[in-house]
């Protein structure tokens, strides 16, 4: 089992999707979006305005943002506990695994926070971040099965943290998340 796990990692890092796969990923990415989008500009949660960073501080933003969230939250809830090829488990078990994984995804959100930002706390814990992350995580792991590889969860998760951040609020929002306490 773990030898087929550690298969799977290594094939979804290596595999490139075709085109055809990033147009049915590209679909996934647009119903995550409006439905982000909804709940998120209804609530006012999501506030359009431009986040004031320099170029530097931008680049900055978009590499950190990649590897984390995006990249290692990608490896630990899709590719580590999801089969690369879902016709490999049966659908129950499937969804089962699937399920696990979102509920760990979103509830990694208020437990990162309590253990280590306490400032985020009642951002990670609103009720609209908490559907919008599970909507996230939901998108991510069906465009991992559509596509069998890490990247376009990674690209979806990355461009909508980064889109928060520098278009829609988010650097308001997490403000005192990165500063020291007194």
């Amino acid at each position: 089992m773990l030898q087929e796990r550690f298969a799977d990692l290594r094939a979804a890092i290596l595999t490139f999707p075709p085109a055809r796969t990033w147009l049915h990923c590209l679909l996934v990415y647009a119903v995550f979006s409006a439905f982000a989008l909804s709940i998120g500009l209804g609530s006012g949660f999501l506030r359009p305005s431009l986040a004031e960073l320099s170029p530097k501080a931008f680049a900055l933003l978009a590499i950190t943002t990649l590897l984390s969230p995006a990249l290692m939250e990608e490896l630990i809830f899709r590719v580590l506990p999801l089969p690369r090829d879902a016709n490999r488990v049966t659908k129950p078990r499937l969804a089962l695994i699937s399920t696990v994984s979102l509920v760990a995804f979103v509830a990694a959100h208020p437990l990162s926070a309590s253990l280590f930002r306490p400032a985020a706390w009642a951002l990670f814990t609103s009720p609209e971040f908490l559907a919008i992350a599970a909507f996230l995580g939901a998108a991510s792991t069906a465009v991992y099965l559509i596509s069998k590889s890490l990247w376009p969860p990674v690209l979806l998760h990355w461009t909508a943290v980064l889109t928060w951040i520098a278009l829609l609020g988010g650097q308001d929002l997490l403000q005192g998340f990165h500063q020291s306490p007194p």
